[in-house]
């Protein structure tokens, strides 16, 4: 943290969770001062319960002296917000307390808190835990509770009185510092034993006394786990970023609060910071650090900034998971012995060693030499079964030009600069055509240079089985089937994981690269482990039911300027043993399904209770299920008797019960799984929970149905709500329900994710500014929001940047022979845009634009744009009247029939937006609202236009900013010039026209506006509209006639 970078008072205050957010700490910080305001003038007259102990023995006749009153109080020791806390002397005892009154509200609520930090700190009885006397209330009502005194200072004083060269007494070594979080640690098992989470650990509340005592205080945050009503505290510079998120805070919460307190003592700093408010709650919500640099690194302790540094991990799972553990760590690095967060070079760890076992070590070590060579030659036969590591097959560091002619350029470009290669293009892809076989490893070193857009740089592992004869290594590299991908910076950055040969996701980590750093990766296969390293930590594992048998490594890389150096591959080669599956496994690898079903099969009877016979046993099933027979694979799988491959097993009857909607049975099957609590098979479970959430997410989206997504999320929150995997999965699934906001809030981390649900909560913009180092999902989200020029500036460089073409562009791509879909589109030419679609959907706009709908086949016809031109009116809308993408666009129609059969309460109900249905509709419903505005009034309505209008200047960039454009026009705030200038452009002459029609009907000038709507309605239909519309047409053809109807009359 640079030094000029101090945080302010704020940051250090313990803050309710409404207050977690640069604007929520303004407002508490004003309500803060407004009482301390009042309480400024804080008096030493406090008033006890006074029941002098000299008093009460005369009223028996056994006087013992005078004492004027059972305590005197001699000064203030601190004002917050709630309570004054007061010097004092208890006479009857004749020792010193604190003393610490309510001042704050006096409702119930506020009582009870006050009453329930009492109780929480007499219940811990600890020697450093700071010990409660007694709680009573005074003759006026007012509680107070009586608490030890101690002399001396927070450790939050000595680390302020301490800087770089000299530091305070009580923390001048680390051996001291260790001792204090020792005693602190241990203080907070005593809590968590009772369930009891501090939810503010810091410096402050931690006393040192003047003889030694430490202390843990302020128990006023705490919460109980169970049964205690829930609350959520903490102090920003110290808290968790699931606090900072919003999240309840646990045992592993107060484990994170407990290293950033111990990361402070020992580099005195806290360990994040930012000066702008914003960027700050970013960083703490994705738990980034402030990494310690090399000078304040130099005079301290390694093992001490380790422990700190996992007891801070952003994801709980990954730090201590019991504060006891940090403990342990505290106590083996005082006594030499080597701690599980630091990794020792191998010196360290020999001399460590032999000063603990010399003493024998040297008359054993002869004996030792004896039964080696013994072991050596039993230990012959073992390592048959296995492989070594040799020499890299590949020893690449691109140290000339003839790098080139050694790798094979697949997709876009790369340049050697310095010793490195230089990603130029969008997808670079590079092979090595040197065909792998057994175990693998690829090892390189890999930096998104400072000013590039993050993204991948990966490994493919592509098999080379279906590559041809003799394998083709090109080929293998451009399959997208039948490959591991090893993927660091993945998702723009947001990620790492490895996907399995189906593409699937099956291992995720949330660490985020950073610009200008060199990373060391290891991407490794062994049998059928698959394990991606990153400076020599594991990130991902995947365990593969097939090991990797043979195949090319190609190097990937997502975006100019990634940066790629002394690129290492290495093999174990084939084992002298292979395993007893061997024989299936090739037959699997090939997809000859019946004969390895056959194989495994043979291995499983020979070998029914071992354990390469319950793997063969699993396998039989699942080459019987892949050759079409599931009831041959049921029959294997029922004499499983191992319990892991018998949960694999029923992962895999999970796929036909999500076939089959059979939701209770599949969450049931999940819940079965996890139980076993195995982390590979709780991964697992996760992936499949994933895939199967579309169902319950297209029945919420499609029907407005929440309970069985409800059901889903229950399920993820109970059996793995910490897997990196599901997170992402259920945040869509949040989305669907319409809690976008929560989304915002618990995974700002993910900002592919946040950007989604901001852009459904209709403001693109601040999707774009959350995604401004990510092109994919930033330029999703300008285009969104009608901020074209700003895709062309942030991402020139990069195909798709929103730009529309013109006639004239079209024509010209036609006249070259250039013609696609949007342009034979554009220029009505639909038979050829039918023939050159691409796509299914863009196959069936050109079928419903060209009157044939009948051209679309059967699975797309139950897709809202067919069901609105082909079903009856009634029907379509009971179908998808909640539809979240469709819905206004039924409920248009239907009130339009209502309009003209009379019924205008129905038709209002109907046209009236529903907040679900806002902001997530077809883009042309700009154009839809601006002419049910005009039904609205028509049907009474006349707050109606003033409500829309209010509405979309609130998300003025949602729809690319066309719905407000609309509303401004028929307001008279903008001209037609003015108009035809906004951002999104296409057909932007044609809406004119309409809008125009519908600004003249609402003046009453009938006849302008019917010459209008059939102008519009004169245009054809590609032109005019991006999907045939029944409704507009209807409604525009409704109008001429009732301007006819009123002419007749007049």
């Amino acid at each position: 943290m640079p030094d000029s970078a101090t945080p302010d008072a704020r940051h250090g205050s313990t803050l309710p969770s409404e207050a977690f957010s640069p604007e929520g700490m303004d407002r508490h910080a004003q309500a803060a001062n407004a009482v301390r305001a009042q309480l400024s003038a804080v008096s030493l007259d406090a008033s006890f319960h006074e029941r002098p102990l000299a008093r009460e023995l005369a009223r028996f006749g056994k006087a013992i002296g005078d004492q004027p009153g059972r305590f005197t109080v001699d000064r203030v020791l601190g004002v917050g917000a709630t309570g004054t806390v007061y010097s004092a002397v208890d006479h009857n005892l004749g020792r010193p307390v604190a003393a610490k009154f309510l001042t704050g509200g006096q409702d119930a609520a506020t009582i009870g808190d006050f009453i329930e930090e009492a109780r929480v700190a007499a219940s811990l009885q600890h020697p450093n835990v700071l010990p409660v006397y007694e709680i009573d209330l005074n003759d006026r009502g007012q509680p107070y509770f009586l608490m030890k005194r101690v002399e001396g200072c927070s450790l939050g004083d000595a680390i302020s009185r301490s800087n770089a060269h000299a530091r305070s007494e009580r923390i001048a070594s680390p051996n001291q510092i260790a001792s204090i979080f020792i005693a602190i640690g241990n203080a907070l098992a005593c809590a968590h034993a009772a369930a009891i989470v501090h939810q503010d650990v810091k410096p402050d509340n931690i006393m040192l006394g003047t003889y030694g005592e430490v202390l843990l205080v302020d128990w006023g945050s705490a919460v109980r786990l169970h049964g205690g009503t829930p609350r959520l505290y903490g102090t920003p510079l110290y808290m968790s970023p699931e606090q900072a998120r919003g999240e309840a805070a646990e045992r592993r919460s107060d484990v994170y609060c407990l290293g950033a307190t111990l990361f402070q003592a020992l580099l005195l700093r806290p360990p994040t910071w930012s000066d702008d408010p914003v960027e700050f709650w970013r960083r703490k919500r994705a738990g980034v650090i402030d990494e310690p640099s090399p000078e304040e690194l130099r005079p301290l302790p390694g093992a001490l900034i380790d422990v700190a540094v996992k007891a801070m991990a952003p994801r709980q799972e990954d730090r201590y998971q019991r504060v006891e553990d940090l403990v342990a760590d505290l106590e083996a690095w005082q006594s030499g012995q080597a701690v599980t967060a630091h990794r020792d070079s191998w010196l360290a760890r020999a001399r460590r060693w032999h000063r603990r076992h010399a003493r024998w070590f040297w008359p054993a070590a002869a004996g030792l030499v004896v039964i080696g060579a013994l072991g050596y030659a039993l230990y012959g036969e073992r390592l048959k079964g296995f492989a070594a590591w040799g020499d890299a097959l590949v020893a690449e560091d691109f140290a000339d030009d003839g790098w080139s002619s050694r790798w094979l350029t697949v997709g876009g470009a790369w340049e050697r600069v310095d010793d490195r290669l230089m990603s130029r293009g969008t997808e670079n892809i590079l092979v090595h055509p040197l065909e792998l076989s057994g175990a693998v490893a690829i090892e390189y070193e890999a930096e998104i240079l400072p000013h590039a857009f993050l993204g991948d740089v990966s490994v493919f592992l592509s098999d080379s089985s279906e590559s041809g004869t003799p394998p083709d290594p090109l080929r293998a590299a451009k399959s997208t089937s039948n490959r591991l991908i090893f993927q660091f910076a993945a998702s723009e950055g947001s990620c790492c994981r490895i996907r399995d040969r189906d593409g699937q996701v099956v291992s995720m980590s949330p660490f985020q690269p950073e610009r200008g750093r060199r990373y060391r990766l290891r991407c490794e296969v062994i049998g059928n482990d698959a394990r991606l390293l990153v400076d020599g930590r594991e990130l991902c594992r995947y365990h593969d039911q097939f090991a990797f048998r043979r195949g090319f490594a190609s190097l990937y890389a997502y975006y100019p300027d990634k940066a790629i150096s002394r690129v290492r591959i290495r093999a174990r080669g084939t084992p002298l043993r292979l395993p007893s599956t061997a024989l299936g496994d090739d037959a699997s690898a090939h997809g000859r399904w019946s004969e390895a079903a056959s194989d495994y099969a043979r291995v499983a009877d020979d070998h029914p209770d071992a354990a390469e016979g319950q793997e063969a046993r699993y396998k039989q099933g699942f080459a019987a299920l892949r050759a079409g027979d599931a009831a041959a694979a049921e029959q294997a799988w029922t004499r499983l008797t191992d319990a892991r491959w018998g949960a694999l097993a029923e992962l895999q009857r999970c796929d036909r019960l999500s076939a089959d909607g059979d939701d209770d049975q599949l969450l049931a099957a999940l819940e079965r799984v996890c139980a076993l609590d195995d982390p590979d098979l709780r991964t697992r479970a996760a992936v499949r929970w994933s895939r199967y959430l579309y169902r319950p997410v297209e029945r919420m989206d499609t029907q407005g149905d929440a309970a069985l997504l409800e059901r889903y999320l229950a399920l993820q929150r109970r059996c793995f709500p910490d897997e990196p995997l599901a997170q992402e999965s259920a945040a869509r699934g949040l989305i669907s329900l319409g809690r976008e906001r929560e989304v915002t809030g618990r995974f700002e981390q993910m900002p592919a994710i946040a950007s989604l649900a901001w852009r459904h909560l209709g403001h693109p913009e601040v999707a774009a500014a959350l995604t401004r180092d990510m092109p994919t999902v930033g330029m999703q989200a300008l285009e969104d929001a009608g901020m074209f020029a700003e895709i062309r500036t942030r991402y020139g460089g990069l195909t798709g940047t929103g730009q529309v073409l013109t006639d004239g562009e079209c024509e010209q791509r036609v006249d070259a022979g250039r013609g696609d879909f949007s342009s034979f589109l554009r220029l009505g030419m639909l038979d050829e845009a039918y023939r050159s679609a691409g796509s299914d959907h863009n196959r069936l706009l050109a079928a419903l634009f060209m009157g044939r709908p009948e051209l679309v086949p059967e699975p797309e016809r139950w897709r809202i744009e067919v069901v609105m031109v082909e079903k009856p009116i009634d029907e379509s809308w009971r179908l998808l009247r909640d539809h979240r993408w469709g819905g206004m666009w039924v409920r248009h129609r239907h009130a339009l029939v209502a309009m003209q059969n009379g019924d205008f309460a129905a038709a209002r109900a109907e046209l009236i937006q529903p907040a679900r249905l806002l902001t997530v509709q077809w883009p042309h419903l700009a154009q839809a609202r601006a002419f049910a505005v005009l039904l609205l009034e028509l049907a009474g309505d006349q707050e109606a236009f003033a409500r829309e209008h209010d509405t979309w200047r609130e998300y003025s960039f949602a729809y690319q900013q066309k719905p407000w454009f609309c509303l401004r026009f028929l307001a008279g705030e903008i001209d037609e010039a003015m108009f035809l200038a906004q951002p999104q452009r296409s057909r932007v002459d044609h809406e004119l026209v309409l809008l125009q029609a519908i600004r003249a009907d609402r003046a009453g000038r009938l006849r302008e506006a019917a010459d209008g709507y059939r102008a519009w309605l004169q245009i054809p239909a590609f032109r005019r509209l991006d999907v045939p519309d029944p409704f507009l047409e209807a409604a525009a053809t409704w109008r001429i006639a009732m301007a006819a109807r009123a002419e007749q009359h007049r």
